[in-house]
């Protein structure tokens, strides 16, 4: 089974973001965001930690975990 999609991407423009937001409804998953940084981007603008998760996401998740737990 699958819980939860990022939707926060650096990658990822706000047409994809609406439709990520639309599957996770559809699907009943849960909003994610992608907190890691492997390098700057090629203009050497940093992004880290400016794509973290929806607000809620990490009670949400702890919740899932408990109901398999």
């Amino acid at each position: 089974g699958l819980d939860g999609v990022e939707m926060n991407h650096p990658k990822n423009p706000p047409q994809v973001r609406r439709r990520v937001q639309e599957l996770a409804a559809q699907y009943d998953l849960v909003l994610t965001g992608g907190s890691d940084f492997h390098r700057p981007d090629e203009d050497g603008v940093i992004t880290l930690g400016q794509f973290g998760p929806p607000a809620g996401a990490l009670e949400q998740l702890r919740s899932r975990a408990r109901q398999v737990s």
